[in-house]
């Protein structure tokens, strides 16, 4: 293909997967916004507790769609239609079934989820008390709602894959609208604390699981019969491993959340999980910036790859590196200047926002790093190559626990902050090589 072709694919790809991927992020940010200003601090760190434990379900809503979105855009690449639409029907069974499970183990196990995050003397505090309801809370609406989470990120990005974007966006958007307008109503008006936080979460992301959910069914072009979604376990087992990566980042991601507050509350209390979590927006905004650019490209990558059109196949992951650096190191280098602008869109409160700003400019000076091993795991996947990239997300979250541990002990608070970027720093070198060593082999 001629490279003004291929700009312009790209663009129309990762324009309108990266805003439906921010889009994604907004329900967190909305969150962050309605509980920072009008709950306060005991709410953030509440709401953050919950998200740690929530990744599961996030993560396994994108390796589904991760899973079967990269396995349909290879199939469709190949013209085998057949094996396209087999591939569609599994990802309802992988909606509807670990959803249930997921969801059943969310809810038992939530309390003890919370509680094993603290030691017992600051457990009876009643700042520690009142955060660890509102987070039983939060976790058991989310687990009860699992499929309609996880089908909330899978099926938008199937359509993504199927070729059409920016209904994506649109679902997505129309349930962002819909969370904004339920957690004024819930948070603000009617002062239903946390607990209306998640209610109105679940009606914006159940929204956007049914408008792609129609238009899979009756608007994609595809005739899919009864038989198509019949567990297939030879395309559930490869959809899962391709996807896999996802979800381990994601694990990592609520893992390493888990291990911080541990850590927090004892070398900071409340105010630092709840620094942490302010942190944890902007991290969570980053990454979804990331995974847009990323999976944006990725069912152009599949399909070249399927067809075999290696030149354009390289030329379109230059254009997803460089994209996703200057993006990365932008924000990086804002995050460090102007630290102060971020804390004030999630609280007002002095102390709070003083451990904020420290928290940034400690905790992450090397963001761009996570977002280099976001695009090597997609490259991976949209190769055909998930266990690289599970590997890759396995090594990301082995490595930080060290850090979180030993960093701590000599340096206090601020070991807990530089536990990341110390092993995203180590991490980075062996990683972006082994993508660059696949990436010659291209030809």
């Amino acid at each position: 293909m001629k490279q003004r072709t291929l700009r312009l694919l790209f663009i129309s790809y990762v324009i309108p997967t990266l805003g439906a991927m921010l889009i994604s992020g907004a329900y967190q940010l909305i969150d962050g916004f309605f509980i920072g200003h009008f709950i306060g601090a005991e709410g953030l760190a509440a709401v953050n507790i919950g998200w740690s434990y929530i990744t599961v379900l996030l993560g396994f809503g994108l390796l589904v769609g991760v899973g079967t979105g990269s396995l349909y855009s290879i199939a469709k690449g190949a013209e085998d239609d057949k094996e396209a639409r087999k591939i569609i029907g599994q990802s309802i069974t992988l909606i509807l079934i670990p959803g249930l499970i997921f969801g059943i183990i969310l809810y038992l196990s939530a309390p003890t989820l919370v509680y094993m995050l603290s030691d017992a003397e600051y457990r009876v505090s009643q700042k520690f008390v009142t955060t660890a309801y509102m987070a039983i809370d939060f976790i058991q609406v989310f687990a009860v709602s699992s499929p309609l989470v996880i089908g909330s990120l899978a099926l938008p990005f199937l359509v993504r894959n199927m070729g059409k974007p920016y209904y994506a966006t649109l679902y997505m958007a129309i349930g962002v609208s819909i969370n904004v307008l339920f957690s004024y109503l819930f948070i603000v008006v009617w002062e239903m604390s946390v607990f209306g936080a998640a209610v109105a979460n679940i009606l914006g992301e159940s929204c956007a699981m049914f408008l792609g959910l129609y238009y899979i069914l009756f608007k994609s072009g595809e005739p899919l019969k009864p038989h198509h979604f019949k567990p297939n376990f030879t395309l559930i087992k490869n959809i899962m491993v391709n996807g896999a990566s996802t979800f381990f980042m994601y694990i990592y991601v609520g893992f390493i959340m888990m291990l911080h507050h541990k850590m927090l509350v004892k070398y900071g209390g409340t105010v630092a999980v709840s620094a942490y979590t302010i942190t944890g927006y902007i991290i969570t905004i980053y990454y979804l910036g990331m995974e847009g650019i990323a999976n944006g490209v990725q069912p152009i990558i599949s399909r070249l790859y399927g067809r075999e059109n290696y030149l354009s196949t390289r030329a379109i992951i230059r254009m997803m590196a460089f994209v996703g650096m200057t993006y990365g190191i932008t924000l990086t280098i804002f995050l460090q200047i102007f630290p102060e602008f971020f804390t004030a869109l999630f609280t007002n409160e002095l102390e709070l926002s003083k451990v904020t700003i420290h928290a940034i400019n400690f905790h992450l000076p090397l963001l761009f790093l996570e977002g280099a091993f976001v695009m090597v795991t997609v490259f991976f996947q949209a190769i055909g190559e998930g266990t690289k990239a599970l590997v890759i997300s396995i090594g990301n979250l082995v490595i930080q626990i060290p850090f979180l541990f030993i960093a701590p002990k000599f340096y206090q608070l601020d070991g807990v902050w530089v536990a990341m970027p110390l092993s995203s720093a180590l991490l980075a070198v062996p990683v972006i090589y082994w993508a660059y060593l696949r990436y010659k082999k291209i030809s």
